[in-house]
C-alpha cells in the first residue's frame, strides 16, 4: 500500500515536471517578509510619533476660544489620518510576522502587542529627535489637504476671520507690532494688544513661528490679545507692562473709536 502510494506521488511529480526549489528561493522570501514587517513598524511608529506631537502640542486649555467644550476639542484635534495609519502598519507587521519561518509559534496576543509596544518605544523616540515635528511640518507646508483633513490642529488656526492666526514671523517693527506670513502665504501685521492694566509681552524673533487670538481689524491687520508659540519646544519668556506703558500704546481698535 505504501509502496503504491509513494509510486503515484513518483508519477505525478514526473508527470507535472515538479522541481524542488532553491532554499535561496525560500530564504528571500523570508527575508522580504521580514523586511516588510519591519518597514510596517517603522512606519507605525512614526504614526505613533506625529500623533504624540500633535496631541502635546495642542493647546487644551484654549478649547473656549474655539466655542468647544473640552470633549468636542478633542474629536475635532485628533489626527485620524495618522491614527488609522498607526492601524493599518501595526496590522501590516503582524500578518507579515505570522507569515515568517517561525512566526504560527506565536500567540496573537503577543504578536500584536509587541508590534504597539515597539510602535510606542521607537516613535517616542523619533519624537524626541524631532522627526515628528519636522515630518508633520514638511505635510503642512506643502499640502493644504493635510492641514485640514490629515491634520486639523494646522486648520485651526487658519481662521482669522474667527480670531485664530497662525504664521512665521518676517519682521518685527517693535514689542508690540510684527509681520508675518501664513500658511497660505498671506501677509500680516499683528498688533498686540490686552485689555487688561498688566499685559504680557512674549519674546520672540524673525523666522519663529507663533500662533494668535484676537480679531481681524482690516485686510492683512489682526489685533492679537494673545500670542503663543507655534510648537512648544523653543522657550518663551514673559514679562509685565506697566499701566504706563499701555498707555502709551493703546489698543488699534479704541484708537479707531476715538
Amino acid at each position: 500500500m505504501k509502496n503504491n502510494l509513494g509510486q503515484k506521488i513518483l508519477e505525478c511529480i514526473e508527470e507535472k515536471h515538479i522541481t524542488p526549489k532553491p532554499k535561496w528561493n525560500f530564504v528571500l522570501k523570508d527575508s522580504f517578509i521580514w523586511g516588510f514587517a519591519l518597514l510596517s513598524l517603522i512606519i507605525g511608529a512614526m504614526a505613533f510619533a506625529v500623533t504624540l506631537h500633535t496631541l502635546l502640542n495642542q493647546n487644551w486649555e484654549l478649547h473656549t476660544e474655539f466655542d468647544k467644550n473640552l470633549f468636542q476639542f478633542i474629536l475635532i484635534s485628533l489626527p485620524y489620518f495618522w491614527i488609522l495609519f498607526l492601524f493599518i502598519f501595526i496590522t501590516s507587521a503582524y500578518y507579515n510576522f505570522v507569515h515568517t519561518k517561525n512566526g504560527y509559534r506565536y500567540r496573537l496576543g503577543v504578536i500584536v502587542t509587541s508590534s504597539v509596544l515597539v510602535s510606542i518605544l521607537v516613535g517616542t523616540g523619533l519624537y524626541a529627535l524631532g522627526i515628528a515635528e519636522y515630518t508633520d511640518e514638511t505635510f503642512a507646508q506643502n499640502s493644504a489637504l493635510y492641514r485640514k483633513h490629515a491634520n486639523p490642529t494646522h486648520h485651526m488656526w487658519e481662521q482669522p476671520e474667527h480670531g485664530h492666526l497662525s504664521g512665521r514671523i518676517l519682521h518685527i517693527e517693535n514689542p508690540i507690532r510684527f509681520v508675518i506670513e501664513d500658511p497660505q502665504e498671506r501677509i500680516w501685521t499683528i498688533h498686540l494688544v490686552s485689555t487688561t492694566p498688566e499685559t504680557t509681552l512674549l519674546f520672540f524673533s524673525e523666522g519663529k513661528k507663533i500662533k494668535a487670538l484676537g480679531h481681524e481689524i482690516n485686510s492683512g491687520e489682526f489685533e492679537a490679545k494673545t500670542i503663543l508659540p507655534s510648537r512648544h519646544k523653543w522657550q518663551i519668556r514673559i514679562v509685565k507692562f506697566e499701566q504706563t506703558f499701555l498707555k502709551d500704546h493703546p489698543p488699534i481698535s479704541s484708537m479707531d473709536t476715538k
